[in-house]
């Protein structure tokens, strides 16, 4: 499984496609909250929001972790056998998720700090 969204997306359960949704939508949030913090003085409840969500993404790329080694489990108990390749593609599932997740919280994280710098007039 490559790192390549698209392709992901065809591999992976449920779940994991409900984790990529939430990442998906984190991420389009952050510069939508960042402008509109900026335009209006920098209001706390958009710092807020950019805290949630540096703080909610790796915990999204968690729970992408968990399923995609559950999966992984899975396919290696539905054979019986120990076969690298069988736990490869949920290996690859589940550190796409928590990549994935962590770049979102580091940047939200990042952009807050920014944001809120700029409203103290030191941005």
């Amino acid at each position: 499984m490559s790192l390549n969204l698209l392709s992901m997306w065809a591999e992976v359960g449920v779940v994991a496609k409900l984790v990529l949704l939430a990442q998906m939508a984190m991420a389009v949030a952050i510069p939508v909250l960042a402008l509109a913090t900026l335009r209006e003085g920098a209001p706390d409840h958009r710092q807020r929001g950019l805290l949630s969500i540096a703080a909610s993404a790796p915990m999204l790329g968690l729970l992408g972790t968990a399923v995609g080694i559950i999966h992984a489990c899975n396919a290696v108990h539905a054979l019986g056998v120990l076969d690298p390749r069988l736990i490869a593609a949920g290996l690859a599932e589940a550190l796409s998720m928590t990549a994935l997740g962590l770049l979102i919280g580091v940047i939200a994280l990042w952009v807050r700090t920014r944001v809120a710098a700029a409203g103290r007039g030191q941005g």
